[in-house]
């Protein structure tokens, strides 16, 4: 990492994007614009936007869903905001087995594990197996392909790893490996290996069952207040962790750290609004409305948040009379 310094105007910008040519859509064909911190230009756009762009998995499911329907239903909406549906393992899954079982020198263990994926689904539930040994692979993989060449401390600063990595695995399952697996033993000898070390950390973490693997006793997210960052305040503070499904690829994102599985990013609050009727919306904010831990609403809306469901908001004046609750902020 370069320091850059701040006293000068050395770095200072030199100009700005003419407005009329940022990236825009207008009135697209297809009726809607979505979008999930994917790559929005393509390479012939003549300005700088950014270096670092999501994985599109997330943004093609969002299509994929929107397209589906000729009408979507503000339940569809709900459900889309939470999809699990793991477009990751969908592309490279099939192949990876493939190059594994080619190995042909499989423990029982593996053999389990392998029956294990090819059942699983491709949802991140947090009751299933799959998308445990599916992520730890994934995780292993990585290590096996870009260590020891790439630190600990430059894998920190490895900005679009994923994306370098889906490229490196999807040219490799294509025939046309480069380098970086090439010189690891090719992709036959790179996928058998992460896989036997995904194997062996679910059986650390979890036990030698794969039947009894869960995505949910890894993947868990703990809502840590910042006072709970002291202990023993954190048995006070903090909310009780909670299996969560989805994951970093998923439309119902869900990052995790890898060490300890816990849950460090997402969407903290979910809404969905028919704009025929903008006055009612539906929504869900994880943990809760309020950052008082002595309040009622400081963490009751955690059950909604992590399975997916949604509360109404109102704003009509008559609906507030004689149900539910309102925030009147009156000045002195």
């Amino acid at each position: 990492m370069v320091p850059v310094p701040g006293w000068t105007d050395e770095y200072e910008w030199t100009g700005f994007i003419p407005w009329e040519e940022l990236p825009t859509t207008v009135n697209p064909p297809k009726g809607y614009i979505s979008t999930a911190n994917n790559k929005v230009i393509d390479d012939s756009y003549p300005y700088h936007i950014s270096n670092s762009w999501a994985e599109p998995y997330r943004q093609t499911r969002i299509q994929q869903v929107l397209d589906s329907k000729p009408v979507l239903q503000m339940e569809d909406l709900q459900k889309l905001q939470f999809d699990r549906h793991n477009l990751l393992a969908e592309e490279f899954l099939p192949g990876m087995l493939s190059a594994v079982e080619k190995n042909g020198s499989l423990r029982p263990l593996d053999q389990e594990a392998v029956k294990l994926l090819k059942a699983w689904n491709k949802q991140d539930d947090p009751d299933q197996g799959g998308p445990l040994l599916f992520a730890l692979w994934i995780a292993q993989l990585e290590e096996v392909v870009f260590k020891p060449e790439v630190t600990d401390d430059m894998m920190k600063m490895f900005e679009d790893k994923a994306i370098v990595r889906d490229e490196l695995l999807r040219k490799a399952l294509e025939g046309k490996p480069g380098p970086w697996i090439s010189n690891k033993g090719g992709i036959e000898q790179v996928a058998y290996l992460a896989f036997q070390l995904a194997v062996d950390e679910a059986v650390d973490r979890q036990g030698k069952k794969p039947a009894k693997w869960k995505w949910g006793k890894f993947h868990q997210v703990k809502f840590a207040h910042p006072l709970g960052a002291v202990k023993p305040l954190d048995l006070i503070f903090n909310a009780k962790a909670v299996a969560m499904g989805g994951s970093r690829v998923t439309v119902g994102a869900a990052g995790w750290d890898n060490e300890t599985g816990e849950v460090t990013h997402g969407g903290a609050w979910r809404t969905v609004i028919d704009l025929a009727n903008p006055m009612k919306s539906y929504n869900v904010v994880g943990p809760g409305q309020s950052g008082h831990l002595l309040s009622r609403w400081y963490h009751d809306q955690i059950d909604e948040w992590t399975t997916g469901s949604y509360h109404e908001t109102n704003m009509e004046q008559s609906k507030y009379r004689g149900a539910g609750y309102r925030l009147q902020l009156i000045p002195q």
